[in-house]
Formats: structure tokens, sequence, C-alpha cells
């Protein structure tokens, strides 16, 4: 099998601490799985990465809690830069990586994930 290597240009995503899930998110979409999604901007490229393939990306992660914003991390002022990795499969449903394949080359798009179920889950952490 090919490893494709896909170079997003751009992927902000807002974590969400919320007490109740099923709220709206004005702006945004809802994937069958549950992940609330807005896509930015779209590149010229329409191949979409897959499990296993290499993707580049910068990155902010936004925890909103209680109306307001605090950005964790963001990829353009860390020493690495870039995020440079091979795309895994979803560890839940409505999972970032499932963003992460929404996107093609070019594009930049926001992600609504629960907080809790990315430490935990994805991160490994608590």
């Amino acid at each position: 099998m090919k490893n494709t290597f896909f170079k997003l240009v751009a992927l902000v995503m807002m974590v969400a601490i919320a007490a109740s899930c099923t709220s709206k998110y004005p702006g945004f979409k809802k994937s069958d799985s549950g992940l609330y999604y807005k896509v930015y901007k779209v590149g010229k490229d329409t191949v979409k990465p897959k499990v296993k393939d290499w993707i580049s990306m910068e990155y902010k992660l936004v925890v909103k809690s209680k109306g307001k914003d605090s950005t964790f991390i963001d990829s353009k002022k860390t020493q690495q830069g870039a995020l440079r990795m091979q795309l895994p499969p979803s560890d839940y449903k409505g999972d970032i990586y499932e963003g992460m394949r929404m996107l093609a080359a070019g594009d930049s798009g926001e992600f609504i994930v629960n907080a809790a179920s990315l430490f935990k889950k994805t991160f490994h952490q608590g």
C-alpha cells in the first residue's frame, strides 16, 4: 500500500468543555458520528487523507469553558512548528482524526470535540 503525504495548511481544533453535549453550535455542521465541524478554506486538492497516510498540519488547540476561550497549544508558536504524523484510525466516534480525514491539502477547518474524550482516549492522559 502506497502512503501518500498530505499537507494540511491549517487545522484549527476547538475543544469544548460543556455540561450539555446536546447544545447547538452556530455555524457548525454535524457529521453522522456527531463531530461538529466548520470548513473555512478549501484548497485546490480534492484528495483527502486516509488512515496510514502521512499528513503535515499547523494547528491550534483552544479550550472553551463557560464561554471563555483559552489557547492551549498553537503550532505556529512552538519550536517544532507543523505537526507531521501518520494518520491513525479513530479512537472513538466523532474524534479529531475523523476531522483530519475531512480535509484535503490546503484546506482549513475547525472541529468541536469533547475535551475529556480527547485527553483520555486520544492523548491517553488521565
